[in-house]
């Protein structure tokens, strides 16, 4: 009611915090409060940053993903494979996944350019450029990813981020075309 006071005395008293950079995409299943984050204020935390996500994801490319995390996060690959549930092949059933799990913050998921590469290309997606029904293929990724909810898309050229395996991530091999393309998606 409006005539209801709080005494905050001795406490501060802010909004939440949006953390707009993480790579919780994989720690949120088994870590459902994204500790320490919300230890210290976060509300709310944007997934998928620097073009790793775990989603679109076909079962025979679970591995290479899980690689990337490895290496560019520095995650314990058991970890991940124990961690992971899999329920999902497309970002919309990611977020369906991750809609049924008792999350103790908001979360904003971004469209991974590493894993729709994956997805459209498999293992070339870390030797080569996308063709033209690859990139067409990829549209249409960021684009049922942008139905189902997500935020955002999110990309990687970094010369220093690399697979497990020794391969660069796959988002380094994509052309500007490519990625205006699929940035033209989300607008």
């Amino acid at each position: 009611s409006a005539d209801r006071v709080l005494d905050v005395g001795g406490l501060a008293v802010a909004p939440g915090i949006i953390d707009f950079h993480t790579h919780f995409d994989a720690q949120l299943w088994w870590d459902p409060l994204a500790s320490s984050s919300t230890d210290h204020g976060v509300t709310t935390v944007v997934t998928g940053n620097c073009g790793l996500t775990l989603a679109p994801c076909k079962p025979e490319s679970r591995d290479a993903l899980i690689g990337t995390f490895v290496r560019v996060e520095d995650m314990p690959r058991q970890t991940l494979q124990c961690g992971i549930p899999w329920e999902w092949t497309t970002h919309g059933e990611f977020l369906d996944a991750l809609e049924r799990r008792p999350l103790g913050l908001n979360v904003a998921t971004l469209i991974g350019h590493c894993a729709i590469r994956q997805y459209a290309m498999g293992e070339a997606s870390v030797e080569r450029e996308a063709n033209e029904s690859e990139i067409a293929e990829m549209e249409e990724l960021v684009r049922d990813g942008m139905r189902a909810g997500a935020f955002g898309f999110s990309t990687n050229a970094n010369q220093r981020q690399f697979r497990e395996d020794g391969k660069p991530v796959a988002s380094r091999f994509a052309g500007l075309e490519e990625v205006a393309r699929l940035c033209r998606i989300v607008g």
